[in-house]
């Protein structure tokens, strides 16, 4: 009968029945009403970012901690929404946002979706905006995802639930180009991932 569901760990090899609590939600708030939506481990599993919702609100909070201690490292990142958290190997990580809307977060318009990339020990106001800064790159939602080498960045960005476009940059090189694999805006859901393969 709890609020929220709970996130529990064991050891490998390990009896489940001996698992310990990582995170219970329901410790967020008294009320129950603080959900956790994300979770994501940096590559050598050392430091857990997740993202609260409060209240039922799209707009997230992302704290960063260890994994070991569950202790809270660094300052927490707000004003996120409609993200995933991706990480690039254990220095850090990309996320999506709107600029802070003038009047009600409830209904205020939100139609520039960003892209920013937080580097572990920086502040969020330091964050880099890697797409969505211009009036070519305005799109509603935009998204990003680190391939397992950590050598590439996706790019998917579209104006509705319907058609996206792609993108691919090299994090290999500083300062390295967005190179441009599907500019269509037509129903390709779910053939990105396949397209960007080829592309490599």
């Amino acid at each position: 009968m709890q609020n929220q569901f709970v996130i529990y760990r064991y050891k490998k090899n390990d009896d489940p029945a001996n698992a310990e609590i990582f995170l219970d939600p329901n410790t967020f708030s008294k009320d129950g009403t603080t959900s956790l939506s994300t979770l994501s481990f940096s590559e050598n599993g050392e430091i857990a970012a997740y993202a609260i919702s409060e209240g039922g609100s799209d707009w997230r909070k992302v704290i960063i901690m260890s994994a070991d201690s569950k202790e809270q490292i660094g300052d927490t990142l707000v004003d996120i929404k409609f993200s995933g958290i991706s990480w690039k190997a254990n220095d850090g990580f990309f996320y999506s946002s709107y600029d802070k809307p003038k009047g009600s977060e409830l209904s205020a318009k939100t139609d520039q979706h960003k892209l920013y990339y937080h580097k572990l020990g920086t502040k969020q106001n330091e964050d880099q905006l890697i797409f969505g800064g211009t009036q070519e790159e305005k799109h509603r939602y935009v998204g990003g995802i680190v391939t397992d080498d950590n050598n590439y960045l996706l790019i998917e960005a579209s104006n509705s639930t319907s058609g996206n476009k792609l993108f691919i940059k090299d994090l290999t090189k500083s300062g390295g180009k967005l190179v441009t694999v599907l500019a269509t805006k037509a129903a390709i859901q779910g053939l990105w991932i396949t397209q960007a393969a080829n592309f490599f």
